[in-house]
């Protein structure tokens, strides 16, 4: 019998009947086989070998996540490859691609060839993709300098993925690092590296929507959207702008972050708006209960309405913003979901714009001491971002003193890309703030995937820029306690 059939479905037929069995060859097969038995019978077996792979197969976070992809050794010349599957819309068919990006739930041990690679690779997907780009106008404001040193924060740089580190306080640059350069070798990073963060995007979008509605496109935070076609007939239709900028519009039964959308299975940043629109969304209805529900489709929403009512000036107002206000000294860029060829039907009307931002480490400080300028000054815009922060909401996340101990494990280092949206309280305007510790103080939080953090005090003027590859430095040392006490530790 086994001449009449194909090796794989054998394999498969063998493994379902005796799993234990089988265990000890897993080794051996291919991914598509291995992602066959975690769906099919989804055994610990099964499911170990595909996280080891960095495959996720479609099962649930929480399920793939059972062992962390291992990489190699720090020393080692090679790079660790991390899977990840792509469904297709057409078909529903699963495709394993090398991730463009190291998974959040990877053990600290990654080695440097790997984070250059991951970095690179990054970086590439810049070429292909279309953008809405502001270029420096020339009167880039310049930082004043009183720079310290920190032999926490060396070793950091020596060690961990930090690619910068930039710490502000009253008008001058107190602690300023770039990854060495002579352990890096194969990757060049400078002042105009072009450094790329997804959910601090978010936040960016967020201060975009604030000069949107100061220069009158967009008729305050309660304006309900019931104006832009893009959105009719779905949830999204008439709830007022702060449900999605607070990531409370009642769609918590359609998408979430980790699910994407939790019918298809199907990821919110891999396309334009409107194909969401037709083939997940169609029909959907606003829940009563309105719940935190952070996900990136709602800044998807936020951030095309704004284009939607700028019209033929969206243009116009991003350089008014980046280089009027925030006076950047090299290009910066959101990217655009790309049109593509089974979506030819796409246009630019039809929800192009994507958070995924890009700038230079010190614009990524500039964009940051605007926001901390239009507060204390109480600019139009700063009395946005003042309306947010009234207009918070509770994540409810559990207890405080738990949470602070959790903070402090160095077993969970690995996972600190999630320190900042933890120790945060409450969520406003697609930002964090009500920090642990630090609740009786305004002070802002942006959080991005890889490890990328800005936090800002408006309290005591300073600010804290991270930019990284991935999530093992110390997030609770170098951010939330350098933002508290104004001073690394010793």
């Amino acid at each position: 019998m086994l001449k009449l059939c194909t090796r794989s479905i054998c394999l498969l037929t063998l493994a379902l009947m005796a799993p234990h069995a089988m265990s000890q060859d897993i080794s051996g097969w291919s991914d598509k086989t291995v992602c066959r038995l975690v769906k099919s019978n989804g055994g610990a077996d099964y499911l170990e070998e595909a996280a080891s792979r960095g495959l996720d197969c479609e099962v649930s976070v929480k399920a793939s996540k059972t062992k962390a992809a291992i990489s190699k050794s720090s020393k080692s010349k090679s790079y660790s490859h991390y899977g990840r599957s792509l469904k297709t819309w057409q078909k529903g068919d699963v495709t394993i691609f090398d991730s463009w990006n190291i998974p959040q739930y990877v053990k600290p041990d990654v080695n440097d060839a790997t984070l250059a690679h991951y970095f690179e690779k990054e970086r590439e997907t810049r070429i292909y993709r279309d953008r809405y780009q502001v270029q420096p106008a020339g009167n880039a404001i310049q930082f004043e300098f009183d720079l310290k040193t920190n032999a926490f924060l060396t070793e950091q740089m020596r060690t961990k993925s930090l690619v910068s580190y930039l710490y502000y306080e009253d008008g001058k640059i107190i602690y300023d690092e770039i990854w060495p350069s002579e352990r890096h070798k194969f990757i060049k990073i400078n002042d105009s590296t072009e450094l790329g963060s997804a959910s601090v995007g978010k936040s960016v979008v967020s201060y975009v929507v604030g000069h949107a509605i100061c220069e009158g496109y967009v008729d305050g935070l309660d304006v309900k959207m019931d104006d832009w076609p893009l959105i009719e007939n779905t949830l999204y239709e008439g709830l007022p702008l702060i449900d999605v900028l607070n990531m409370t519009a009642g769609d918590q039964h359609i998408i979430n972050s980790e699910d994407g959308f939790i019918k298809s299975g199907r990821h919110f940043n891999t396309k334009p708006m409107k194909f969401y629109i037709e083939e997940e969304l169609k029909g959907s209805i606003s829940s009563q209960s309105k719940p935190y529900n952070y996900h990136g489709f709602a800044t998807h929403v936020a951030m095309n309405y704004v284009i939607f009512k700028a019209g033929d000036n969206w243009q116009n107002m991003l350089d008014k913003v980046f280089q009027q206000k925030v006076k950047i000294k090299y290009k910066f860029f959101f990217k655009k979901h790309n049109k593509a060829s089974e979506s030819s039907w796409i246009s630019e009307k039809d929800g192009l714009g994507w958070y995924n931002t890009h700038a230079t480490r010190y614009d990524y400080l500039r964009i940051a001491k605007a926001m901390l300028d239009d507060w204390n000054d109480d600019t139009c815009v700063g009395q946005y971002l003042k309306s947010v922060y009234e207009r918070r909401v509770s994540k409810n996340i559990g207890n405080s003193a738990a949470l602070n101990k959790w903070l402090k494990e160095e077993s969970r280092m690995f996972r600190n890309n999630y320190r900042m949206t933890q120790s945060a309280k409450s969520y406003g305007g697609q930002f964090h703030f009500d920090f642990g510790g630090m609740r009786n103080r305004k002070i802002l939080g942006m959080s991005g995937y890889g490890g990328q953090s800005i936090m800002i005090d408006f309290d005591n003027s300073r600010i804290n820029v991270v930019n990284a590859v991935y999530t093992n430095y110390d997030w609770y040392e170098l951010s939330h306690q350098v933002i508290k006490n104004g001073k690394l530790k010793d």
